[in-house]
């Protein structure tokens, strides 16, 4: 006879027609549906027998790692972590990850996570809290300072440049106050060399003007019949 289907019924007896004695053995099939107890021994199971829905527990599942197998959490440095590349970068990641699973968090419901125990849920200013810390971690690692600081410690090279640059600045700068220090002597001697003519100055200012008084006297007498003269465009 014809199988039974799989949505019920009883399981099907199959004659193949070999047995020379005339008496076939029926050989059973179990389809795996049968909503029974027990299941017969040989027969193949389709994994639709209904067991429910298995609930996730979330107390094994999320937990807190103590640094590597056998490692105490005090032996793990952070610098070892920053030495190498690849860890920098798998770092970083995961802190990304993270801050966008919290963004995520903090978009649903107020954070909470359907299926999850209550003890271990966040409300909305715990998540806002770990959101900004996050934030401020990778704001802090993945800037050009903390690349300019690894570069220093990782690479010799970058070490020797920087260390060069330094050196350069630095000697402009001792060329800059060495002519800074020039320029305020000069400056000085300047200022002695005026005080110095200051008074010869005052003395040919003198002599100057008496000697236009006299041509005045003298033009006025000789040219003018006593009138008095006053000579233009000498100002002194």
């Amino acid at each position: 006879g014809a199988p039974a289907g799989r949505g019920g019924g009883p399981p099907a007896e199959v004659n193949w027609d070999d047995d020379d004695g005339g008496a076939a053995t029926a050989i059973e099939v179990q389809w795996g549906d049968d909503d029974g107890s027990t299941g017969g021994g040989g027969g193949v199971d389709w994994g639709d027998e209904g067991s429910g829905v298995a609930e996730i527990d979330w107390g094994e599942i999320i937990e807190v790692e103590a640094g590597g197998e056998g490692a105490a959490p005090e032996e793990v440095r952070l610098l070892e972590v920053f030495e190498q590349a690849d860890n920098r970068a798998t770092l970083l990641d995961d802190l990304y990850e993270l801050l966008a699973f919290m963004d995520q968090r903090g978009e649903e419901h107020g954070g909470g996570v359907e299926g999850m125990p209550l003890h271990l849920q966040l409300d909305c200013a715990e998540i806002s809290s770990f959101r900004e810390s996050l934030r401020s971690i990778c704001d802090t690692l993945d800037s050009e300072h903390a690349r300019h600081l690894l570069q220093l410690q990782a690479s010799e090279r970058y070490l020797e440049r920087q260390a060069a640059s330094l050196r350069q600045m630095l000697t402009h700068a001792d060329k800059m106050a060495a002519l800074a220090d020039g320029l305020h002597t000069r400056h000085s001697e300047l200022l002695l060399t005026i005080k110095g003519a200051y008074p010869r100055y005052e003395a040919a200012a003198a002599r100057a003007k008496q000697v236009k008084l006299e041509l005045e006297s003298a033009l006025s007498t000789k040219h003018f019949a006593g009138r008095r003269i006053n000579l233009m465009g000498i100002d002194v």
